[in-house]
């Protein structure tokens, strides 16, 4: 399971995520210092996600939840992570795909 699928694998399984894209942005790092051991420091990821748990909290909650999903992935496999949290309803709206199959 390369590290998409395994951050997706997370979300789904940690925050009873409905819908998940994973998009791995670390070529466009390569440079950066954070990317000079690209094996030992972790990749750049852009995430989308829809959860039931995101509703009735901010931005800052979602985020929060996202991160304690995915700690033991932070750090090691991740180095950075940029974070769009949707509730199920908005899934379709914003991402123009309907929410996927269970």
């Amino acid at each position: 399971m390369n590290i998409a699928e395994r951050i997706r694998t997370v979300l789904i399984d940690k925050l009873e995520a409905t819908a998940v894209k994973v998009q791995d942005d670390s070529h466009r790092h390569a440079g950066h210092a954070g990317r000079k051991d690209p094996l030992s420091s972790g990749g750049h990821y852009t995430v989308w996600v829809a959860s039931g748990l995101f509703v009735g909290r901010l931005t800052l909650q979602r985020h929060r939840l996202v991160y304690d999903a995915l700690a033991n992935e932070i750090g090691q496999t991740i180095h950075a992570l940029s974070l769009h949290t949707l509730l199920p309803d908005q899934w379709e709206q914003e991402m123009g795909i309907p929410v996927e199959p269970e």
